[in-house]
Order: C-alpha cells, then sequence, then structure tokens
C-alpha cells in the first residue's frame, strides 16, 4: 500500500534540474521502502519556452493588427474631419472656391451628418454671395429664403434689401420731381429754355 505521498522537491544532480518525490511502501515484512522518483525538469523548460514564443507571436500579432486597424480608422475617420476642418478655415476667410472631390466619403453615420451640414453650410455661403452681388448691381427684387425660423441672418437680410429697395423707390421718385423742376419754369409752369435745348439736342443727333 502507499501511504502519505510528499510534494514534490525540486533537485539538481550534475547540473541537471529534476523533480524528486518519494514514496513510503510497507511490505509484508513490515520493513519500509522508500521509492523516490525523479523526472527531469526539461519537459517543463521547453514547455515553458515554447508557451512564451507562442505567446510573444499572439502579442506581435494583436500589436499588428491594433496599428493595422489605426491606420484604417486615420484614414476613414481623422482624414474626412481634418478635409472638413480645411474647408471650414476657408469659409471663415471668404474662400468660396472649395472643390467637392477633396472631400473623401466617410463609412461613419455621425460624419457623414457633418458633411451633409457642412454642404448646407457652403451652399448657403454661396448662395448669400450671389444674392449679395445682385443687391450690390442695383437688383432689390430679391427675395431671400429663411432656412428656419430662427435665422437671424437671413432675416436681417431680408430686412436689408427691403429698406434698400425702399430707400432706391424714393430716390427715383426725387429724381423725376427734381428732374422735372429742372426743365419748368416756377412762375408760368410752362417748359423752360433748358428743356427746349435737351429736345433740340435729342432731335439733332436723330437726323444726323
Amino acid at each position: 500500500t502507499l501511504n502519505d505521498i510528499p510534494p514534490l522537491h525540486n533537485k539538481t544532480i550534475d547540473n541537471q534540474d529534476y523533480y524528486e518525490s518519494q514514496f513510503s511502501i510497507k511490505t509484508d515484512v513490515n520493513i519500509p521502502v522508500i521509492l523516490s522518483i525523479m523526472e527531469s525538469r526539461e519537459v517543463e523548460y521547453v514547455t515553458i519556452e515554447s508557451f512564451f514564443k507562442k505567446t510573444s507571436f499572439i502579442i506581435f500579432l494583436f500589436i499588428f493588427v491594433v496599428f493595422i486597424f489605426t491606420l484604417l480608422v486615420s484614414k476613414i475617420l481623422v482624414i474626412p474631419i481634418v478635409q472638413m476642418n480645411a474647408v471650414i478655415n476657408k469659409l471663415a476667410k471668404g474662400d468660396l472656391e472649395i472643390e467637392e472631390k477633396s472631400r473623401d466619403a466617410s463609412p461613419f453615420f455621425e460624419v457623414q451628418k457633418m458633411q451633409q451640414a457642412l454642404d448646407k453650410l457652403i451652399n448657403t455661403e454661396i448662395e448669400i454671395s450671389s444674392l449679395a452681388n445682385k443687391v450690390a448691381n442695383g437688383d432689390y427684387k430679391q427675395s431671400i429664403p429663411e432656412r428656419s425660423s430662427k435665422d437671424t441672418l437671413m432675416n436681417s437680410l431680408n430686412s436689408m434689401v427691403k429698406q434698400l429697395s425702399t430707400q432706391n423707390d424714393k430716390i427715383f421718385q426725387t429724381n423725376q420731381i427734381l428732374k422735372k423742376l429742372s426743365i419748368t419754369d416756377g412762375l408760368t409752369g410752362l417748359n423752360n429754355r433748358r428743356y427746349f435745348d435737351e429736345k433740340l439736342k435729342y432731335y439733332y443727333n436723330i437726323a444726323k
């Protein structure tokens, strides 16, 4: 029978590491027998070395995958945001010459929403610039559409255009009155010498 199996012990013989386990065996003649079993630790070392090699390979593979994933995320997420930032800086400087191809599409939903909002902003800036040019050239009949009920910019522009149109009509009417006064004699109410000279010059040029 086997009694009281002790734990393993480390033992070194001739610079070789072993595991030693001793068993006490009782025989029928009551003579104690000590059985010592030794097993080399070389197998353990090989196993540990193999484990570390496999672990190192897995860690290296994980780092490589993370690196590739970071590059992909940088391309599909960070690059479009950087491009949008460049477009916003151009808008802030009043530069409306923006190329659509200069911005990459992103598969991320939130980035797509940002790009759509930026496109609306660009179109609005171009529209405002076009309207401003028309008003500057004397066209005060422009109607500026409001983007929302809180669109104070468009409301202010509409108000400004209406005021300019009203003032322009008043100036035109005043000029017509002044023109009539300039060719009318104040005493008799008839056309004066200036009117006669202008008509003479007008018909003379036609007769040439």
